[in-house]
C-alpha cells in the first residue's frame, strides 16, 4: 500500500473546471516543475527540477486543497519520493498532463510525443497552453505597427517553416506541423477560445491577428 501523504490526507477537489481527472499513471511534464520531498509546498524546498518533455510515473494524486494545487508523488531516479505540483485549482496552470488526456490524437498516438513537446517548448511555443483552459479576458494589442505585425509574421513563419525542413528532427517537424493545423482551423473559422489559446502557445500570434494585413495573410 501506498504510504500516506507527508502533510496530510487526501482531500478531493471540489468545483474544478479542470477537463482532466487527475490520478495515478504516466504523465509528460509539459512546463518545468520543481521537485520537492514533501507533499506541501509551503514548508518544502526545491531539490530538483523536471524539464518539460521528461516522462514519470505518478504513484499518488493528492488535492491540497490549502494550497489549492494538485500534487502528485513518484520516484525520484536519485532515489526516494519526489513531489511535483501538476495543476494550480486557481489559475487552471498544469505541470505535466496524464498519458491518456492528450487532446489531440494526433500527439496522443507518436511514440515519442514527449519529445514534441520539448521541441514544440524550443521552437518559442507553450505546450501547457493546450491543456488548461484559456485565462479570460488574456490581453491582446489593440494596435500594432505594420512593422511590428510583420516582423511577428516572419517569426512565426520560422516556426511553421521546420515542418518540411529536412535538417530537422522528427519530433521537431511534428510539432511544427500541430501548430500549422491548429492555424489553418482558426483561420478558416476563427473562434475566440481557440485564439485564446493559440495566442498563448504563440505569443507574437496576437500582433498578427489585431492587424488587418497579416490576419489577411495568414488566412
Amino acid at each position: 500500500a501506498a504510504p500516506p501523504a507527508a502533510g496530510g490526507p487526501q482531500q478531493e477537489s471540489r468545483g474544478l473546471t479542470e477537463p482532466f481527472k487527475d490520478r495515478p499513471g504516466i504523465y509528460t511534464i509539459i512546463k518545468e516543475a520543481g521537485v520537492m520531498s514533501t507533499m506541501g509546498t509551503a514548508k518544502g524546498s526545491v531539490r530538483s527540477k523536471l524539464q518539460i518533455g521528461e516522462v514519470i510515473e505518478v504513484l499518488e494524486v493528492v488535492h491540497n486543497m490549502e494550497e489549492r494545487r494538485v500534487r502528485a508523488r513518484f520516484d525520484c531516479p536519485e532515489g526516494g519520493a519526489g513531489w511535483i505540483s501538476i495543476l494550480n485549482m486557481d489559475s487552471g496552470t498544469r505541470w505535466a498532463v496524464h498519458a491518456d488526456d492528450t487532446p489531440l490524437p494526433a500527439v496522443s498516438m507518436m511514440p515519442q510525443s514527449s519529445e514534441v513537446f520539448a521541441n514544440a517548448a524550443a521552437a518559442g511555443c507553450n505546450p501547457a497552453a493546450l491543456f488548461q483552459m484559456p485565462a479570460q479576458g488574456a490581453a491582446t494589442p489593440e494596435e500594432v505597427s505594420d512593422e511590428d505585425a510583420w516582423e511577428a509574421m516572419a517569426i512565426l513563419e520560422s516556426q511553421l517553416a521546420r515542418v518540411d525542413d529536412p535538417t530537422e528532427d522528427a519530433p521537431t517537424r511534428q510539432a511544427s506541423g500541430m501548430l500549422q493545423q491548429m492555424l489553418g482551423t482558426l483561420a478558416q473559422s476563427p473562434n475566440p477560445m481557440m485564439l485564446s489559446m493559440a495566442q498563448a502557445m504563440v505569443p507574437e500570434l496576437g500582433k498578427i491577428w489585431v492587424n488587418e494585413s497579416t490576419r489577411e495573410y495568414l488566412k
